[in-house]
Parts: structure tokens; sequence; C-alpha cells
């Protein structure tokens, strides 16, 4: 092969080399929080903020990038020394054997040594010396790169999920937030508070926030019974009954036990004005207390639906809420408490049903439960707040 055109193939892949490296340890090194300072008026940080978000995937694609290089320097470089080391060793009068063992073993080590001192070590140096600026630098081409392999990735990423999860461990697809994993921000926590330059407050509400990186649902949901519900025959003037006296304004509808299983979704009833519903009763410290249309408390059969008041407080008395039932969000008992919050924020669900890994009803899960894990506070302020906002409508019917 022509000695120029192994020079410039070795150079180019040499480059390519140090670009996958600078997208590899720029990921890895970059703080979010930076990112996200620059990201309104910079596009490179918002496609550095996009990979951070695809950390496996691009990780795998850099990966990649770096395998072929190597190959392909193997394939084209070391030949070529080779091939040329040969035979002038031979000119100077020294075996034919030992100089094919020696042109071969000196075309190795310069290969090796071009590759990983200019190829990877240096490269890697400035990406960690220089993490930000070194991924916006890359991010955008690399990106570009990814979108051609995209699909190879994701297998290969898959499958390495799950040969990873064979072995009990969770694994990882973004970056952590401002570069630290949930135990540094742990640890950090306990430090500054320790040393007085945290509040205790401020201590108890940033671990709350650390913990549902490991929490589930279950572990946070009410107990088996909804806060406020009615029959499936229920009238409106009972939904309305039944708000007035809890101070909620959506109530579940109960329906056959095991009612919620088969779908994402099943139905529910609101009330407009009263509380949310995790509203008085949570406040009374009265857990989760079932006010039905018959009154008092019982265990209830798994939720059907939910009605808002709102729905039936110009409705008959008499008139059968089932044209107002609505679907209810379920969410499964082991999914992670972070997940079930932005699907609930994404849907615009304040409440949701728990079912466990066989579909049967064990609970309900609302936004008021997560945000008092993780400020305190906020069980304090809601109820209080509930009856400024109670519907006189409602009063007046009832």
């Amino acid at each position: 092969m022509n000695g120029i055109v192994v020079t410039l193939a070795t150079s180019a892949l040499i480059v390519a080399s140090a670009f996958f490296v600078i997208v590899e340890f720029s990921l890895l090194a970059a703080r979010r929080n930076r990112l996200e300072q620059e990201a309104g008026e910079s596009r490179s940080a918002r496609a550095a903020l996009r990979s951070l978000n695809e950390l496996t995937v691009m990780l795998a694609g850099a990966q990649l990038g770096i395998t072929v290089c190597t190959f392909a320097l193997g394939a084209v470089t070391k030949p070529a020394v080779d091939h040329a080391l040969g035979p002038q060793l031979q000119e100077w009068g020294i075996p034919a054997a030992i100089a094919g063992t020696v042109s071969f073993v000196f075309s190795l080590v310069f290969v090796t040594f071009l590759h990983l001192v200019v190829g990877e070590m240096a490269p890697k140096s400035w990406a960690i010396a220089h993490p930000e600026r070194s991924a916006k630098l890359v991010s955008m081409p690399a990106r570009g790169f990814i979108m051609l392999v995209k699909p190879l990735l994701q297998f290969v990423n898959v499958m390495a999920n799950k040969l990873v999860k064979a072995t009990g461990v969770e694994p990882v697809d973004r970056a952590a937030v401002g570069g630290r994993d949930i135990d540094t921000i742990r640890a950090l926590v306990e430090q500054s508070a320790n040393a007085g330059a945290l509040a205790p407050e401020f201590e108890t509400q940033i671990s709350g926030v650390a913990e549902l990186q490991h929490m589930t649902v279950a572990e946070i949901a009410g107990a088996a019974r909804p806060q406020a519900t009615v029959s499936e025959g229920a009238t409106a003037g009972e939904v309305r009954a039944v708000s007035q006296k809890t101070g909620y304004k959506r109530i579940l509808v109960a329906g056959a036990a095991g009612d919620v299983s088969g779908s994402d979704r099943v139905g529910a009833v609101r009330v407009a004005g009263a509380a949310d519903v995790t509203g008085a009763s949570d406040a009374a410290g009265g857990g989760n207390p079932v006010a039905s249309s018959s009154g008092g408390n019982r265990t209830p059969a798994a939720p059907m639906g939910i009605v808002h008041v709102r729905d039936v407080l110009l409705a008959d008395a008499e008139e059968q809420i089932g044209p107002h039932v609505r679907e209810v969000m379920t969410i499964t008992e082991s999914t992670p408490v972070y997940e079930a919050f932005a699907r609930m924020r994404e849907r615009s669900e304040h409440i949701a049903v728990v079912i466990d890994e066989n579909g049967a009803y064990s609970g309900v899960l609302s936004i008021k439960s997560i945000l008092t894990k993780l400020l305190p506070v906020v069980e304090k302020r809601i109820p209080e707040e509930s009856e400024q906002y109670r519907s006189p409508a409602v009063d007046r019917e009832n």
C-alpha cells in the first residue's frame, strides 16, 4: 500500500479514536448543572444534555467507534509498517526469520503506542480537564454518528443491560445529576448538616428527594382502602355528600374485586372546589378512612373509576353517576416513585390506584403523598387550605 495513503489513513483513524475517547470521558465527567445553565443560549449545551439523558447509548457508540478504529489500525497501519521494515532488516544482513519477528514486534509496539498515547491517553486527559467544554464540542457530531448506528447500539445495549441485571445490578441510562450519584449527594448532605452548614429542615427535604431514587410506590402508597369511595350505583347526591363530608373533590368508585387488572387506567368522579383527594382525612391523622354513600368505614372493593364532584354538581340528586365515571390511572407497587410521579404529572393525574404484580388492588397513591414524603410541611399546609376552597354550592346542595 502506498506510504502516503497509509499515513493519511493512520492519521484519520487516530483522530477518530481521539474523538470517540473525548465523547466517552466528557459525558462521564461533565456536570449536568453547568450544562443546564448554558442550555438556554447554546445548542451544543442542549445536545450535551440530551447525550447525558441517553448515556448508555452514547457510551456504547463511543466504545464502538474506538473498537473499530483499533481494529482498522491493526488492519492498515501494522501490516504496512511490518511490510516496510522486514525487507530493510534483511538488507542489513539480518536473517529472514529474525527480521520477520523483529518487524512484527516493532510494528505492533509502534501501532499500540501511537494509538494508546495519541489516540486515547492525551484526549482522555483533555476531556477530564475540560468536561463541559469537550462535551459541548463533540456532542452534536457524536449524536449524528449515533443516529446512523442507533438500531445496532440499541440492540447491543439491551443485551448488555440484561446481562447486568442478571448479576443483580440495575443498569443506569442517565448520568447522575450534576455528575454525582445519589450516595455521594446523601453523604454530602449529611456532612453539611453535621458541620452546621445546612439547616435540619433542609437536610430532611434533600434526604427525602434522595430516597426517591430507590423508593417504590408500595413504600408510600396509602393502605388498602382509598380516602373517599362510593359504590358503582351511587347517585350524584351521594357523591356530593361524600365530598362535603371528607373534603375530597375526586371520589373513587368501587367496583368488583380485581376490577383494576388488565388496564393502565380505570375510572373516577370529581367534586369541584373541595380539597384534593389527599386532603382532610390525612390531616386528621385518621389514616385512609373510606367515606361511602352508606356511611361509616369499610374495606372497599377494587376501585373501578373516579368521579369529580364538578361533573355532578348540577346533576339531579337521584341521577346515577355512571355517565360521569372516568378512568383512573393504575400503577404497580414495584414502580419507582420518581417514575410514578413523572407519569402522573405527564397525564395531569392527582391520584392513581396501586395494584400488585398480579393486578390485585393494593392502595392509592396521590401527588400529595409523594410531595409529603419530599416536603413534610406540605402535609400541614394543604388541609388548612382545603377549607378555603370548599365549594359553597356543594354545601348548599347538602
